[in-house]
């Protein structure tokens, strides 16, 4: 638990690193906000998912950058492709967002019609580079930013996300909810916690660089 005072102090902390950002030099395009905590119905295979993306920026040429605020500690883009889009992906946030812009409906069932050229993340609680801490995924053509500020997706990361989402979903109408973990240190909640094991198990401990 956070005592009020270091809670203060992150919270003007988090507050200080945003508006600095909001207010600084962009290192994309940003024409301005098109929608805050927007809704989405998305049907897929049957099933109709329901959420919010936190942040859609107008970004010219009909296109948006779609952004997940974090308010935990900050990724590497190394951790963050591997978690949302590497070969063995297990989070699937960005994929379902992506998903909702291009075949989603809003809550009077308007296609949302959104065209992303960013999926991105964003750490305000971090101050890295001169900015706070982004992670962007580029669609189609990359921004030529630096490798760790950005990676261009291809189809196959794609089509990757898309296939693990229908996986996902046919495991939950199947009934199927196996624990499946990976051989990768960071990928165990253990990390949060104070289990026992977390200094011998194979996935506990802090996520590689």
């Amino acid at each position: 638990m956070l005592d009020r005072r270091r809670e203060e102090h992150q919270v003007r902390n988090v507050l200080g690193n945003y508006i600095r950002f909001a207010t600084g030099m962009q290192r994309v395009r940003r024409l301005g906000t098109v929608a805050l905590e927007k809704r989405f119905h998305l049907q897929l295979d049957g099933v109709e998912i329901v959420g919010k993306i936190d942040r859609v920026n107008d970004v010219g040429d009909g296109q948006v950058e779609v952004v997940d605020y974090k308010t935990g500690a900050g990724k590497s883009m190394r951790w963050a492709y591997e978690s949302y889009f590497g070969p063995e992906l297990y989070d699937v946030q960005l994929a379902l967002y992506y998903m909702a812009c291009r075949f989603g409906f809003d809550d009077e069932g308007n296609p949302l019609g959104f065209k992303p050229r960013f999926l991105s993340l964003w750490y305000p609680k971090e101050w890295v580079w001169g900015s706070i801490r982004e992670v962007i995924f580029s669609v189609g053509q990359s921004a030529g930013l630096k490798e760790y500020r950005e990676r261009l997706l291809s189809d196959e990361d794609l089509e990757r996300s898309r296939s693990t989402v229908m996986a996902a979903i046919a495991g939950i109408q199947a009934g199927r909810f196996e624990p499946a973990p990976r051989d990768l240190a960071g990928t165990c909640v253990s990390r949060y916690s104070n289990c026992p094991h977390s200094t011998i198990c194979p996935y506990g401990g802090q996520p590689p660089e």
